[in-house]
């Protein structure tokens, strides 16, 4: 009988790059004739999932993991696992958080039989730790409305330089960074969008909102709130400059859409930034939490129009964008791997 696959994940109702991912993948699965099911699993049904039994091969959405492992020990079993980030990379907390994120994760993989990243850089520092274990990369592709032809930089000589974010409101983002370097450059002219949702932090929100009160920078600022594929899309074709502040990513969904776009970005060096963009050629790549590097890339991508020109110039010479059914072709895979029989072992005789 043909192995079949089951992807179990949080609802996809909420804005985020692993939701984005687990939509795009069982839609790619759909539209190829995959045979993988999605099965949507509410906080107080995990454990009863977990001890379900069926014939189909499992791929658990890390998240969903992340919280059993918290309160149970996970037996090692046939199942896959999909990893879209590790909290222990998060630079904000110190060395005891960081240890006890790390012993949850390390128990996640060593409970499953494959591991799927999205990133090279997460793929690289989970093999570090777990070198026996399968872990497979498997890079998201671009929503149709990223690989729609390019818009024509019809844009002209305007008043302001458009600098766009495409971020949910959270501490790891490094807005607040953005915004101090910002508040230095009001001389020059320019007007942030940010495009993203409120509702994961409110704190943080709220104090975003206030920061920009107090620095006399609330009218220079636009918050569009979250929006669908095509309304990114769109921002971006509008937009002069990507500006992506974060200091923690595992792979970084948003760049490569901004590069599909022929966007110049001005981002820092997470999860796999150096390698959708190259320094100096088609971005401005800094140090995440260097206040000063970011401050100096700003300055340079409002105030240089021709740089500017240039970066989003080497970007249209870009080979074509991958495309989610060249991500599924690759899940496809692995998947079918981890169900492969076990090729029988040589025994002597003698």
């Amino acid at each position: 009988m043909p192995a079949r696959f089951e992807l179990l994940h949080t609802p996809l109702d909420r804005p985020s790059g692993g939701n984005v991912y687990n939509r795009c993948l069982l839609d790619a699965a759909a539209r190829n004739g995959f045979p993988l099911s999605s099965i949507v699993v509410d906080s107080d049904e995990i454990e009863a999932r977990f001890r379900e039994r069926t014939t189909a091969f499992r791929i658990w959405d890390g998240l969903l993991l992340e919280r059993l492992a918290c309160r149970c020990v996970l037996e090692p079993h046939r199942r896959g696992v999909l990893l879209h980030w590790l909290p222990s990379c998060d630079p904000a907390i110190g060395s005891d958080e960081r240890a006890r994120r790390e012993s949850v994760e390390d128990a996640i993989v060593a409970a499953a039989t494959l591991v799927v990243v999205p990133g090279e850089a997460l793929q690289r520092r989970l093999r570090r730790r777990h070198p026996r274990q399968t872990i497979v990369r498997c890079e998201p592709g671009l929503r149709e409305p990223f690989l729609a032809p390019k818009r024509s930089d019809g844009r002209g000589e305007a008043a302001a330089v458009e600098l766009l974010t495409v971020s949910n409101l959270l501490p790891a983002k490094g807005l607040l960074d953005l915004l101090r370097a910002l508040a230095s450059l009001r001389s020059l002219a320019w007007r942030w969008h940010v495009v993203g949702d409120g509702r994961g932090d409110p704190d943080y929100a709220r104090r975003f909102d206030e920061e920009s009160r107090r620095l006399r920078l609330a009218t220079r600022i636009v918050r569009h709130g979250p929006l669908d594929a095509r309304g990114v899309a769109e921002r971006m074709d509008l937009a002069d400059v990507f500006v992506f502040p974060s200091r923690f990513e595992s792979y970084g969904m948003v760049l490569a859409e901004a590069a599909a776009r022929a966007l110049p970005a001005l981002a820092c060096r997470v999860g796999d930034a150096e390698q959708l963009f190259r320094d100096g050629i088609d971005a401005l790549l800094v140090t995440p939490g260097d206040e000063d590097a970011l401050r100096e890339a700003l300055r340079r991508m409002i105030a240089d129009a021709s740089l500017r020109a240039r970066l989003r110039s080497n970007l249209d010479a870009r080979a074509p964008a991958r495309c989610w059914d060249d991500a599924l072709a690759e899940f496809a895979t692995a998947a079918r791997g981890a169900t492969a029989p076990a090729p029988p072992s040589s025994r002597c005789g003698c």
